[in-house]
């Protein structure tokens, strides 16, 4: 903390506390009557110089700490903007902040995760590689995203929009989907089996799954939402958890029961980006 010695009320401030000294001093030499009224306007000098120098010490602590609230807000819009204008940012690996704590890759989820990232729109960028581990990605736009290799443990992506994302490779140790949307993302090698929760998250046809993980967990078919889409030019609607990746096998639905039916069935398809697309 740097105190400006020039400010006029630090000067007066000081010039207050001197004058109450001289007064003090001035008391104790002179006679009894005068010396009680120096004495008195000493002691009230002293005090007001005292108490406007704490005042600029505390006028100084704010300063410095909205200048630094000023500097990090400035330091968060220029970070978004790179974000914005930039389309590759493969490798990508956001810096720490004072709030919450950069995971190391090892042992439990940290207990606060980093937010400069909460609700970005980085739709159709390529994040290849990128690390974004234990951050709070709640909401933030994915839409058509290349997050090959990226990891996302231990982050917060509930209500993301990995719509179309290829996340093939990706690591989504710990972390947390609830009422993402997936459809027509590409999970082709992606280690999925640590997602610690599923509820809600959207999806359909073309939502791309490693082999066997859906079909040997029917409870957590249930927590998916399965959305419609036309299924070739007949208009014919179907509703599917999604399909094996690189495959024809479909993951469905049966239209009209009671639960739902789970399965694998054979359905025609056209190989495309990420594996087989309806």
């Amino acid at each position: 903390m740097s105190v400006d010695l020039h400010s006029p009320v630090f000067q007066a401030a000081v010039a207050f506390c001197v004058l109450g000294m001289v007064l003090y001093l001035g008391a104790l030499k002179g006679d009894k009557t005068v010396g009680d009224v120096a004495l008195q306007l000493g002691n009230a000098c002293v005090t007001g110089g005292a108490i406007a120098i704490v005042v600029v010490f505390l006028q100084t602590i704010e300063a410095e700490k909205t200048a630094k609230r000023e500097k990090a807000l400035e330091a968060e819009q220029q970070f978004q903007t790179q974000l914005l204008m930039t389309a590759n940012l493969a490798g990508f690996d956001p810096p720490p902040k004072d709030r919450g704590v950069a995971y190391t890759g090892t042992g439990e989820c940290p207990s606060a995760i980093r937010t400069q990232l909460r609700g970005s729109y980085l739709a159709s960028k390529t994040l290849d590689s990128a690390r974004l581990d234990a951050l709070d990605l709640d909401s933030t736009e994915f839409r058509g995203a290349s997050l090959r290799g990226a990891t996302f443990r231990c982050a917060e992506l509930s209500r993301a929009r990995l719509i179309s994302a290829d996340l093939g490779q990706a690591d989504l140790t710990g972390a947390k989907l609830t009422d993402a949307d997936i459809r027509g993302a590409s999970l082709r090698e992606a280690n999925i089996d640590g997602v610690t929760d599923w509820t809600g998250v959207k999806v359909n046809t073309r939502t791309c799954w490693p082999p066997g993980f859906l079909s040997s967990r029917p409870t957590l078919r249930k927590k998916l939402k399965v959305r419609r889409m036309d299924h070739g030019v007949s208009g014919e609607m179907t509703r599917t958890y999604g399909h094996v990746c690189g495959t024809d096998l479909v993951i469905f639905k049966v239209v009209g029961a009671a639960s739902g039916h789970a399965g694998i069935v054979k359905a025609s398809c056209v190989e495309g980006a990420g594996g087989a697309r309806f």
